[in-house]
């Protein structure tokens, strides 16, 4: 069975609600006022079978001037468009706006239906046929089927239910993969059920079960059922018109214009990067800065046209811009707009969303029209390493790309394969699919090995960087997985090694002179001596008259080697003299639960400027726990 989307437009009282309810049997006027006035005022929606098993999803929209935002909102999911003209107005000021939106959302099949033929003499039918033929040229109407037909006596509607018949079976459609995108248009309720909504699914699928989300507002919600034409179904796939009946958010939740997805897969922004054509009618051409209506499927806002081709967008030209919302919008790629000027008077153009997530652009650069150039182009190999270039220590994925790009799953999986096997893109870790271009990479081991030499340079005594100063100093944006990598690679090189917590340079060696290994053995000496009681750094420099740099450095040495434990910045006590403590504060702790200052100083036989920062140390190490003024003992396992 087909999925296609058939969808009127016209002028108003041109017929099209009478001409659905010939075809369908359905009135479409549900409202009151509708009733009263004798217009459409709201979307309409049915479904009609035609031969050959053919279920065709039907979307009536209204024709007045006032509700060409409505119109828009019908108008954007539909496949087949059924342009309504009566035969005693012929063409009219809302059936140039309503084919102008047609070839603005770039809807490529439809046919022409002369109504009201009841009503006129056939040479008059014919004349009217003329006009048309002049209004469709050069459009994706120019060489449509044009029917006459009369909702009122029921001639000519055989002959449409045929041509469509002919029609709906060259339409082309991709329903395959992408992400699930379904604009609402239409929410109520239903007792017994709860809260309804409509719309057409643009691409991906929807189950019954699963966890949906309503976007920009990031609500959660479950689907209950879904109806397509009426009947229940387990799945709905893109391009079907669908009620989905949601559990656990109320109606007055929503408004129309609101998008269902899946959890954490769309993001809103508030800005598109955009394909632009504006209409060759328009009374002054768009500014740059200039604020217009910008409609996308049933959402309208405010927005901001921001030009990277000058000024001045004139009519009936094509142009890449920006568009800045002052609220979240939300989009997939490659869905098509319109975009109305600020007073909603007329139609001003349309076009293409090409990135919903973009960067600011620089105007008036070169990179950025080349950039706007291959996306309108969807060469999705350069996209791709464009994206990670341009995207640096951040990388990309799929599911970015995805959300960025105007393609299916299927291609992009292969062009990003490809890409990997010719090591234009790497990946750096497989958990996450997270790649980089290889200029990248290339670029920041060659920045890590310089890193390293300097460091070397400047502290020859230091066996070398620890790996989390290291990565700071490659900068805030070096990720952990991308640093584990960086340091992976250059091991396996054979440039780096790494020690404990630090890395250096394969080459690198700590060679002290005469003085230095002599200075080295006192410091060592003295701390024996003093135990408990060590000096600072900087007294340990008064005392030898060397500088608190050389001291810290061989003090940092005697650490790697294992001899000495760092407690505080200035403070190093000899290994085997914390390690005895730790044990007599166990013994302390296990046999009285609790531990003051003054308890550590009777054991210790320390002062406060000893005690304050070993006390503070075994917290640290997780051998002790404070609680107010006191210390009391972490389990044992977690002691060690």
């Amino acid at each position: 069975m087909t999925n296609i989307i058939l969808g009127t437009a016209g002028h108003i009282d041109h017929g099209k609600t009478a001409l659905i309810k010939a075809l369908t049997g359905v009135d479409l006027d549900r409202l009151k006022e509708e009733k009263k006035r004798g217009i459409t005022i709201e979307l309409g929606f049915t479904s009609l079978s035609i031969p050959g098993d053919q279920m065709v999803g039907v979307v009536d929209v209204p024709g007045h001037e006032k509700f060409i935002k409505r119109m828009i909102a019908g108008a954007g999911g539909i496949d087949l468009v059924m342009l309504v003209v009566s035969a005693d107005d012929g063409v009219m000021p809302q059936t140039r706006e309503h084919l102008e939106i047609c070839q603005l959302l770039d809807i490529k099949y439809g046919l022409i239906a002369l109504t009201k033929i009841d009503l006129v003499e056939p040479e008059w039918v014919e004349l009217i046929k003329e006009d048309l033929l002049k209004l469709v040229k050069g459009t994706f109407l120019e060489g449509a089927p044009i029917v006459s037909v009369s909702a009122l006596t029921g001639k000519g509607i055989p002959q449409l239910i045929s041509t469509l018949e002919a029609l709906v079976p060259k339409i082309k459609k991709n329903f395959s993969g992408g992400l699930a995108f379904l604009p609402i248009d239409r929410v109520f309720s239903m007792k017994g059920f709860g809260t309804v909504v409509t719309g057409t699914l643009i691409s991906g699928e929807i189950g019954i079960g699963e966890t949906i989300e309503i976007l920009p507002e990031r609500l959660q919600a479950k689907v209950r059922g879904i109806q397509v034409h009426n009947s229940q179904i387990e799945t709905a796939h893109a391009g079907q018109r669908t009620a989905i009946n949601l559990q656990g958010v109320e109606k007055s939740f929503f408004k129309r214009g609101d998008i269902l997805s899946h959890p954490g897969t769309i993001e809103p922004s508030f800005r598109f990067d955009v394909w632009l054509k504006i209409l060759p009618d328009i009374p002054q051409p768009i500014k740059h800065g200039d604020e217009i209506r910008f409609h996308l499927f049933a959402t309208q806002t405010l927005a901001r046209v921001i030009s990277y081709e000058g000024n001045v967008l004139e009519p009936d030209g094509e142009y890449f811009a920006q568009v800045r919302f002052s609220e979240p919008m939300t989009t997939i790629p490659g869905v098509r707009f319109v975009i109305r000027n600020i007073d909603a008077s007329r139609t001003i153009g349309g076009g293409e969303v090409l990135d919903p997530h973009p960067q600011k652009h620089r105007r008036n650069d070169p990179a950025t029209r080349d950039w706007f150039k291959i996306l309108h182009a969807k060469d999705l190999e350069t996209i791709l390493t464009t994206l990670a270039l341009t995207n640096g220590l951040e990388g990309i994925t799929q599911k970015e790309v995805l959300r960025r790009i105007s393609a299916l799953p299927k291609e992009i999986e292969k062009v990003w394969k490809s890409l990997l096997q010719s090591k234009t893109l790497v990946e750096v870790n497989p958990e996450t699919q997270h790649v980089f271009h290889k200029e990248i990479l290339v670029n920041h081991e060659q920045r890590l090995k310089t890193l390293l030499q300097d460091f070397h340079k400047n502290h020859p005594l230091k066996p070398g960087l620890p790996l989390e100063e290291a990565r700071q100093r490659l900068g805030r944006r070096v990720s952990e997985e991308l640093f584990k990598y960086l340091i992976n690679e250059l091991k396996t090189k054979g440039d780096i090694e790494v020690s404990g917590v630090v890395i250096h340079q394969t080459s690198h060696k700590v060679s002290l002179k005469d003085e230095q290994v002599k200075l080295k053995n006192e410091i060592e000496a003295a701390l024996r001596t003093h135990g408990l009681t060590p000096p600072t750094v900087r007294e340990f420099a008064t005392q030898v008259s060397v500088s608190p740099e050389e001291i810290k450095n061989l003090l940092g040495l005697l650490v790697t080697e294992g001899k000495l434990i760092r407690v505080k910045d200035d403070l190093y006590f000899l290994k085997e003299q914390i390690v005895e403590l730790k044990k007599k504060l166990i013994f302390f702790l296990e046999k009285n639960k609790e531990l003051t200052p003054g308890n550590f100083k009777e054991i210790t036989g320390v002062t406060r400027k000893y005690a304050i920062p070993l006390l503070e140390y075994f917290d640290r190490e997780k051998v002790t726990m404070r609680k107010g003024d006191v210390r009391m003992l972490r389990e044992r396992k977690q002691a060690g």
